[in-house]
């Protein structure tokens, strides 16, 4: 959803990013409205995802629902599971040694997956990937970490994500119980 809403822009473009999924999309064929106004898609019903930012200046809001067209959908495949050979977990954080293949988003989110399990092995359920707030777009691929802070609890965590040491935005997290 990041990669075909947010992502499709170029990142030195983007500034103020925040999105936030609020239920799992179950239909391959989804509605996508914008906007350079909120208030037009205030009252949308069914929004399975939320996000705004600026665009070379202008303010963007998108909201995505379910459709109930059975239209094919452009879905690719993404095995998540390739990052965490390339990630070194230590205490509550996670470090990307070398070039992730894939997108920016792909890469902090499946980071921030193998962290999770790691960091919370007896918990029940699936992580999954809930928002992002990013001050300026980023398309790294490479020295990245992420960085889980104290007092975090299953129903919605928060990762700092570092690009070369220096802060970059925030990743968050929830636990969806099986």
């Amino acid at each position: 959803m990041f990669n075909a809403t947010v992502g499709m822009h170029r990142a030195p473009l983007l500034r103020k990013i925040h999105f936030t999924i609020h239920g799992i999309v179950r239909n391959p064929s989804c509605e996508l409205y914008e906007s350079d106004s909120s208030e037009e898609l205030v009252n949308l019903q069914g929004v399975k995802m939320r996000a705004n930012y600026q665009l070379a200046g202008a303010s963007r809001w998108i909201a995505l629902s379910e459709s109930a067209s059975t239209h094919p959908s452009s879905r690719y495949d993404y095995p998540e599971n390739r990052i965490p050979s390339l990630c070194d977990v230590e205490k509550a954080s996670i470090e990307l040694q070398g070039e992730s293949p894939f997108t920016f988003i792909e890469t902090v989110v499946a980071m921030n997956k193998h962290l999770h399990q790691k960091l919370f092995a007896d918990a029940l359920g699936q992580w999954m990937f809930v928002g992002i707030e990013l001050p300026d777009g980023c398309d790294a691929r490479d020295q990245i970490s992420l960085r889980v802070g104290h007092g975090v609890n299953y129903r919605l965590t928060r990762a700092q994500i570092l690009l070369k040491g220096r802060p970059l935005g925030s990743l968050f997290f929830s636990l969806v119980r099986s």
